[in-house]
């Protein structure tokens, strides 16, 4: 018995150790796939890393990097060899494509310290495009824009039209987009092959809308060494429009031959600014001008006034002016005169004072984009900011009260909308000649020159 016992032992040992050779070998191939598994992922990430760092990379290597991390993912679950092959297939892929296509990552760049600020605008357009370029660049009048100029010598061009070339003359290799301040911005990358000589151009396209809606293209080509990252940095955000000048608005609210007289509502700076006066004095006996100064008005104040109302209603005025959009209530208000105004067929200019809310004309301007706004606030900030002291507009008490020359300038404006032309007179009971006199010519083509023509350019 013990005999038997002892044989059966051993048959069970024999068994166990077969039963774990079987075993082991399975084991060790899952782990083998686990270890290989995780290695990839982690070349992967480290690849991935690279290209989001690298701003200038072709845009191929983006798409061979994210088909890596497919393939990695995708083939998870079959046999190691399978992924290893597929991952070393696209990593050589993506290493043929960086050398063939992002080559110019080899190239040493010039480093930009300090810019100048230029502005472009094409001819017929009141839009005008600044743009910060390296300060050691010059530009050049040519028939279709500008050359760029370094050290005497061209290395690019500002113009309205990229330059074409042939296919197999160029290639794109980079691409982006931005839109800053309402412009969208593409920095570009172009390899160029001549002669079997290879090179590299940098084109910042600005594509804006000017004050009348229309499209507008501007584009900048120079080798790509010329910036580096930084500067492109600078070039692609640090970018806005304005206008070159101020309308004068001639016509804009022309009267009605039957209509002879407009209303003018305000508050204190109606009154400190003697702007009914003057406006008076400017068209004699061509219309009778009735201004309303009643203090801390706002619009709501003669929305809500049933006399005014109905004067307004039963079409007494040709034109009506209204200021004091200093609450959201006012710019609600503004509804109520703007149909009073329809229903009488008198026209209405919204004539923000000196002191009034941007914000709330901003909003006012959105919601209603049909009405007229003449606005006698940014004509005055306008002149203040051409050098004209602001104590000339601006009388030196706690609400900082439009004076008689802030006046002039209301009447100013409103005269060559009404009347189509320049007004000619000169003597004035409220603001003298001398103090007219600073305007300059502002006085004889109701047009503020903003900018000037240092550091700006035209594009025929």
């Amino acid at each position: 018995m013990k005999k038997a016992l002892a044989i059966f032992i051993c048959i069970v040992i024999l068994f166990s150790m077969s039963g774990c050779q079987k075993i082991n070998p399975q084991v060790e191939s899952t782990m083998s796939d686990d270890i290989y598994q995780s290695e990839s992922l982690i070349i992967t990430e480290s690849q991935s890393e690279a290209a989001s760092t690298d701003t200038d990379k072709n845009s191929t290597d983006n798409e061979d990097i994210s088909s890596i991390e497919s393939n990695t993912t995708e083939n998870t679950d079959v046999p190691h060899t399978n992924v290893s092959s597929n991952t070393e297939e696209s990593s050589s892929e993506n290493a043929t494509s960086s050398k063939d296509e992002a080559s110019y990552d080899d190239i040493v760049c010039n480093k930009i310290y300090s810019f100048q600020q230029a502005a472009f605008s094409i001819k017929g357009s009141n839009e005008m495009l600044f743009v910060k370029l390296p300060q050691e660049w010059s530009l050049q009048k040519q028939a279709n824009g500008y050359n760029i100029l370094k050290n005497s010598q061209a290395i690019g061009s500002v113009t309205t039209s990229v330059k074409t070339t042939s296919n197999n003359e160029s290639t794109n290799v980079f691409n982006s987009t931005i839109t800053s301040n309402n412009i969208a911005v593409t920095h570009s990358i172009e390899r160029v092959t001549t002669n079997n000589s290879i090179s590299f151009n940098r084109t910042f396209c600005y594509s804006y809308n000017d004050e009348r809606g229309n499209n507008k293209k501007l584009f900048i080509t120079v080798p790509y060494q010329e910036v580096d990252s930084s500067a492109v940095f600078k070039m692609i955000t640090d970018v806005k429009t304005d206008i070159a000048s101020t309308n004068s608005n001639l016509g804009l609210l022309k009267i009605e031959d039957n209509r002879n007289k407009i209303l003018i509502l305000g508050n204190s700076f109606i009154g400190s600014s003697r702007i009914g006066r003057t406006l008076q004095t400017m068209c004699g006996d061509k219309i009778y001008v009735e201004a309303i100064a009643t203090g801390y008005a706002h619009v709501g104040t003669y929305t809500k006034n049933p006399t005014i109302m109905q004067k307004i209603r039963d079409g007494n005025y040709s034109v009506v002016f209204i200021c004091g959009l200093y609450d959201q209530e006012a710019v609600n208000d503004l509804a109520d005169m703007i149909k009073a105004c329809n229903d009488s067929f008198t026209k209405l200019a919204v004539f923000p004072a000196h002191n009034e809310n941007q914000e709330k004309i901003n909003h006012a301007l959105s919601l209603y984009p049909d009405t007229i706004f003449l606005n006698w606030k940014d004509e005055i900030n306008n002149l203040i900011n051409k050098g004209i002291d602001v104590s000339n507009f601006c009388i030196p008490d706690s609400h900082k009260h439009s004076t008689p020359l802030a006046g002039y300038v209301g009447a100013h404006m409103i005269y060559r909308a009404i009347f189509n032309e320049i007004p000619t007179a000169t003597q004035f009971d409220d603001v003298s000649q001398a103090q007219i006199s600073l305007l300059g010519e502002y006085t004889s083509t109701g047009i503020i020159k903003l900018i000037e023509n240092d550091n700006s350019y035209v594009i025929e």
